[in-house]
């Protein structure tokens, strides 16, 4: 298999993974301070069915991106006939641009499938494929565009916390509240917020084809101090229902993100 082909199966498996992982940060907060209590207020008067505040509930995100720190990620993303993904680890969002460590199972339609792994340590990341890398961790710098695709040559710009809420808050065109909610026994406020996608970079830079609908709802749950919970999203890409859920816990509780080993490691030449 090309060296080019290779690469862009590790972003297809990357992507959706860091992605999800930027909109988690964007929902987050360390569970101290009074902008946590503030938002933990604001969301409890709120009554199900009710259209929130945009700008108030803009105030209360970014409040909580500001102070987030590290988490326990899990994500399920079910692609239809397609087969899904699942992926497990940890992110630390007081680097810049966010550390991860995740494991995947991949689909069969992405390299064969099986079980992949992805560090994201410096703005570099390192994709262990399984055979398809001879088990060993293909390194891709993301600050290097010849190394990306089309569309994705800002990947670590879209995983930079505060510049995702940038892109989010335009893009935004109604939040709901919900109700209350429970995710693993614990209470949480749950909102709809409804995205205009013309209004987001990460989906303009897409290759044509990519079908991006015009408007995205995802569902979004939180903690009494306005920490994010749980993330669902569902749409249709190139005829394919895509449905992907998010869930985030163990705020602020200690996180090992390392590089792979040197002799784990294999570069990825530039149009290679």
């Amino acid at each position: 298999m090309q060296r080019s082909t290779l690469r862009r199966l590790a972003i297809t498996a990357a992507v959706p993974t860091l992605l999800a992982g930027t909109l988690t940060a964007c929902g987050s907060d360390s569970g101290s301070g009074s902008a946590s209590d503030d938002s933990a207020a604001v969301s409890s008067d709120y009554e199900a069915g009710e259209q929130v505040d945009k700008d108030e509930f803009l105030a209360d995100f970014k409040d909580g991106l500001e102070a987030s720190t590290t988490a326990a990620i899990t994500m399920t993303t079910d692609l239809g006939s397609n087969g899904s993904m699942t992926a497990e680890g940890e992110a630390d969002y007081t680097t810049a641009p966010p550390s991860m460590a995740m494991s995947m199972e991949m689909p069969d339609m992405v390299g064969g499938g099986g079980e992949m792994e992805l560090r994201l340590v410096d703005g570099v990341m390192y994709m262990n494929m399984g055979q398809m890398t001879k088990d060993k961790f293909m390194k891709i710098d993301l600050s290097d565009p010849a190394n990306l695709p089309p569309g994705m040559d800002t990947l670590t710009e879209q995983m930079d916390p505060l510049a995702a809420f940038e892109q989010f808050g335009p893009a935004l065109s109604s939040v709901t509240y919900v109700g209350e909610d429970e995710v693993d026994g614990d209470a949480t406020q749950h909102f709809t917020m409804v995205m205009d996608t013309s209004k987001v970079a990460t989906f303009k830079d897409l290759p044509a084809g990519a079908d991006v609908p015009k408007e995205l709802s995802y569902d979004a749950w939180f903690d009494d101090e306005f920490r994010f919970r749980k993330l669902t999203m569902e749409m249709e890409a190139v005829g394919t229902p895509v449905k992907m859920e998010m869930q985030a816990s163990e705020w602020g509780e200690p996180v090992e993100i390392e590089a792979p080993p040197a002799d784990q490691v294999v570069e990825t030449p530039p149009g290679g």
